[in-house]
């Protein structure tokens, strides 16, 4: 089967719960390059995962010719800074002259190092990507959010000779179990979605992508042809995994009080969930 001119980039520590499913649904996207991280941005934790993630994302990696797995980057705030700066290998090197540039890098210096580390890694992982060029594309990657049988397959975009920029996506969110959901939590349709690499692509903290002007700095969603492909779904259970999660940098657990609950049949859920776990309970 042809691979989707992907670029995926996951991160991931501590996820054994949900580490299999993940990785088969990165078979199911089916992408051009593979790039996982595993560790944790927040350098008061191991930057690595204790409960087996590690083992099985090194056999993932190791039968496939396309896959890579790095370790998260912990550095200082002031090293986190600089190396914003300095953007990732793919871009030119003047862009450091660009008072865009400057802007993400001072600006950065406010955000908690948890989120500097975040997008430190993001650009390194850029930097080693082997195939990494204009026209193709991108996409972060969650453990926890899993995309519709349906908007997989609208994937298959990204090999199409198009004027689209973006992928978006409507996000259900699931608190309490696989049948109650909000769709007031994430109104950002393009999170973790296909992105087009442009000549000035750069990541900032957290890891927003951007499009670099000399002077500007534009969102995809404000900046390039856009394209709805379905609904995708976060599972945010409030399990230990879901807190530890809360614990790290300056994160903060949403109140989920505030949001209105809907009702969603199971039958509505992507077939790998179906396939690992039991519908009727949270986790």
């Amino acid at each position: 089967m042809k691979k989707n001119n992907i670029i995926l980039l996951a991160t991931y520590w501590n996820e054994i719960d949900w580490i299999k499913p993940s990785l088969e649904q990165i078979d199911m996207i089916n992408p051009l390059e593979i790039i996982i991280c595993d560790g944790c941005f927040d350098p008061n934790n191991p930057n690595y995962s204790t409960d087996g993630t590690s083992e099985i994302i090194k056999r993932f990696v190791a039968e496939r010719d396309n896959a890579q797995m790095v370790s998260a980057l912990r550095l200082s705030k002031i090293n986190g800074v600089i190396s914003l700066l300095k953007g990732n290998s793919k871009t030119k090197s003047y862009n450091i002259l660009k008072p865009s540039r400057w802007l993400t890098a001072l600006s950065s210096a406010r955000k908690n190092v948890y989120r500097l580390n975040q997008a430190t890694t993001f650009n390194y992982m850029i930097s080693i990507s082997k195939f990494w060029k204009p026209e193709r594309w991108f996409m972060a990657y969650d453990v926890d959010q899993f995309y519709s049988d349906e908007m997989i397959k609208e994937f298959s975009i990204t090999n199409e000779d198009n004027d689209y920029g973006l992928l978006t996506g409507k996000e259900l969110t699931f608190f309490e179990n696989f049948s109650k959901y909000t769709d007031e939590y994430e109104k950002r349709e393009y999170n973790n979605m296909p992105h087009k690499i442009y000549p000035n692509t750069m990541i900032k903290p957290t890891r927003d992508p951007i499009l670099e002007s000399f002077f500007r700095r534009k969102k995809y969603i404000k900046a390039v042809e856009s394209k709805r492909t379905g609904f995708y779904f976060h599972y945010k259970f409030n399990t230990p995994r879901f807190q530890k999660g809360y614990d790290l940098g300056d994160r903060k657990k949403p109140n989920i009080m505030k949001y209105v609950s809907k009702t969603l049949k199971t039958k509505y859920h992507p077939n790998i969930i179906k396939k690992y776990f039991n519908m009727n309970m949270g986790t």
